[in-house]
């Protein structure tokens, strides 16, 4: 690994093999971490959450019970990747992971500034599992996927937990999921949904003790008292199962229920249950195990409900990819009170920022607007906000734009509206102008895109494209529509504009759509062409009379890129296509000869349209259904997730051949942060070599700011520097 000085290249470290090397984007920031949230544990006035979307334990004071308010943040893409449990006990929380490990332990002692103290993986060899976790004594266990069956895990020391022992497919251990524990018993959903009683009280050789068969259990569990309770795998019973011996569990009752989600966390408070998933809250009595009382449920709006459930007072908390909160004063008839930090759509950056606007269906008939200044990609600070008025609680927000210092905002469904808002001002956005009506039909019902170019507004939407006049913006106005009439035209939905002419891609009929545009009064189809890789979400860009669509072809289902030469408006031609990797996108950008698509992220060789080639791709649960932009070496990902930046800025590694780094996997060049020694590291193509002595694990660097793993080049003194954990090591 070498890196030019300013006038040489200095190597980094010894010489390696001469593997080929290739774009590398990592994940950096992410604007909005409390989304995809997978578990929850309340203690005190604090909720401890953890979060795929950020990699993230997400600290959330409820000391005022109906006010949550975010305590801090931790975040770190390799360490906490893929978080799907945790569990709390004093001043540690205990997180297992699907990601790179399957236990981490973070110091929780200052709630503003949690750290990681350690993580352990038990088997490299196996896959990873960290499916439920439980803590007893000085024990915590931990369940896997598949045939890994759980483990066992010594936390007497809980800055150096030890492994001492694991279940490989056990038998009827087999495809473990939920898990409890009290003394010396472990309590487990085994293979066939039955469950497991373990005996632990010799942790190094942990045994089945005996089997209840019959309960159809989910991969939850939730232990109080001398019950635990459990939803049925097909979500139509809850069971209390009777533990107080734990050599003989027993069946104590079940009751019907509806819920629709068999992998969301139970909690009770006092005598009852609560249970939340994507379309019902419920609220059962158990002041007696044996006779369990009948559901009550929550069904009105909202109905996306998460997978963790914690409570407190009159208050329970359903945290999801949104965080509901429930007054439960009467528990009987459980109702609505708000939504804390709801999905957003974002759009940018603009001049840097970046606007990010509520779009939580049937909470409320405003949407708030946050202004979000990205000097700093990696420490956003937030500006300006406003209350945006919607025509409806049903209104969504599919696409907004902006252009000289006006964002427009489309809310569609029921009663289309359209939001001028004058952000010239980012600490004061204003309202400039709205269009209630968009006269004969409901032109942004679809959900289509939406592109300002001058002194017009280009949308689709549905079966409709519009053009409105903004160039009053106290008095827009629609100027003209194409409808469904017009073959070919039907579901219209990705949208480029470039010119005299808007390009769009019609979903249901998978056509390929130009528009000419050079009347915007008048504008008229210049040429329908029938694509069949025009599929569901199409999305486009362009660049010297090239377009670029993607799509997902609709049978089969793969994910496309397809360039499409333009240049004779009434004769498209398709220059090639190439099969990109993740799901399918919703948005894509073009920067000098590279076109970023989102869903995961792919990165494509467009410097020739006619071979176009996928040089990388970054797969990570955030990335799906997004918008994506650009700016600098940073990719901006934004969805309703909120936004993730991607550093995409540097290409590692040169040469021919295949070597390769594993613990972590590399390639030749790739780079990582190890924060067992603190140290940055590259593959040489066999083996990570450290750029510098082992670090002390501080908590960040100062002059300039950053926190360990940060890069940057000290162009006064001609070195590279990275954060070590508190201080600024050269790796020369």
């Amino acid at each position: 690994m070498r890196y030019c000085n300013g006038t040489v290249w200095v190597d980094l470290g010894d010489a390696g093999g001469d593997g080929s090397g290739a774009t590398n984007p990592i994940r950096v920031q992410t604007n909005r971490v409390l989304s995809s949230v997978t578990d929850a544990e309340i203690v005190g006035d604090y909720i401890f959450a953890v979060a795929n979307a950020g990699s993230a334990l997400v600290i959330i004071d409820v000391s005022t019970a109906d006010a949550p308010s975010i305590t801090s943040v931790l975040q770190d893409a390799d360490i906490l990747r893929l978080p799907s449990a945790i569990v709390v006990d004093g001043n540690y929380a205990y997180i297992g992971t699907r990601g790179n490990y399957d236990l981490v332990v973070v110091d929780i002692s200052d709630k503003a500034a949690p750290s990681i103290v350690a993580n352990i993986d038990h088997d490299d060899s196996m896959p990873l599992g960290g499916n439920d976790i439980a803590k007893s004594g000085d024990y915590v266990f931990v369940t896997a996927s598949g045939s890994r069956g759980f483990f066992i895990f010594d936390v007497s020391t809980p800055t150096a937990p030890t492994a001492r022992a694991s279940m490989n497919s056990p038998g009827s251990v087999w495809n473990s999921g939920g898990i409890a524990a009290s003394g010396n018993y472990v309590y487990m959903k085994g293979s066939g949904a039955n469950l497991v009683v373990l005996d632990v009280s010799d942790p190094d050789a942990p045994a089945v003790d005996n089997v209840l068969s019959g309960p159809n259990i989910s991969s939850r569990l939730t232990m109080n008292g001398n019950y635990i309770y459990a939803v049925s795998a097909n979500s139509d019973l809850v069971y209390s199962i009777d533990i107080s011996t734990p050599t003989a569990v027993t069946l104590a009752d079940s009751v019907s229920a509806i819920l629709g989600g068999s992998n969301s966390r139970i909690f009770i408070l006092g005598n009852y249950l609560y249970y939340a998933e994507v379309n019902r809250f419920a609220s059962i009595d158990i002041s007696d195990p044996t006779n369990m009382g009948a559901p009550s449920y929550y069904t009105s709006s909202p109905r996306r409900f998460g997978r963790a459930v914690v409570a407190k007072g009159s208050y329970v908390y359903a945290l999801g990819n949104n965080f509901y909160i429930m007054d439960v004063t009467t528990p009987t008839a459980p109702t609505f009170d708000s939504v804390f930090m709801p999905e957003e759509l974002c759009a940018g950056p603009y001049d840097r920022f970046f606007y990010c606007v509520e779009n939580e269906r049937d909470v409320s008939t405003s949407r708030k607007l946050t202004v979000w200044d990205y000097d700093d990609p990696l420490n956003p600070v937030e500006r300006g906000t406003l209350s945006v008025v919607t025509s409806s609680t049903s209104a969504t927000l599919s696409d907004l734009d902006y252009e000289d210092g006006y964002l427009y905002l489309p809310m569609g469904n029921g009663s289309p509206r359209l939001s001028v808002v004058d952000v010239s001002d980012p600490d004061s956005p204003s309202l400039a102008g709205t269009l209630s009506s968009f006269g004969s039909g409901n032109p942004v019902s679809g959900g289509g895109e939406v592109q300002a170019q001058g002194d017009y507004l280009y949308n689709t939407g549905g079966q409709y494209f519009v053009v409105t006049d903004i160039s009053n913006k106290a008095s827009i106005s629609v100027l003209a529509t194409i409808d469904a009439n017009v073959p070919g035209t039907e579901r219209m939905d990705g949208l480029i504009v470039s010119g005299e002419y808007a390009y769009i891609g019609s979903e249901r009929e998978e056509t390929f759509v130009i528009v000419d545009i050079a009347d915007p009064s008048a504008p008229a189809v210049r040429s329908t062409t029938a694509f069949a890789r025009v599929g569901r979400r199409p999305d486009m860009a362009i660049k010297d009379n090239v377009v670029f669509l993607q799509a997902r072809e609709l049978t089969p289902s793969s994910n496309y890129i397809t360039s499409i030469d333009v240049s004779d408006p009434d004769s498209p031609v398709i220059l090639d296509e190439v099969v990109r990797s993740g799901g399918f996108t919703e948005s894509m950008v073009i920067n000098g000869d590279y076109l970023y698509s989102n869903g995961s992220l792919s990165i494509i060789d467009v410097s020739d349209p006619s071979n176009m080639s996928e040089v990388a791709s970054f797969s990570d649960s955030i990335l799906n259904y997004s918008g994506i932009s650009f700016g600098g070496n940073y990719a901006y990902v934004s969805n309703e997730r909120g936004v993730s930046v991607i550093d995409v800025g540097t290409t590692y590694g040169a040469g021919s051949g295949a070597s390769t780094c594993t613990e972590p996997d590399g390639v030749l060049g790739s780079m990582h942060f190890d924060y067992v020694s603190y140290t940055m590291r590259f593959c040489n193509g066999s083996r990570w070599e450290k750029m510098g002595a082992d670090g002390n694990g501080g908590a960040g660097c100062s002059t300039p700011t950053g926190v360990a793993g940060t890069m940057y080049y000290d162009s006064g003194s001609n070195v590279y520097r990275y954060c070590e954990g508190d201080a600024w090591i050269t790796v020369n």
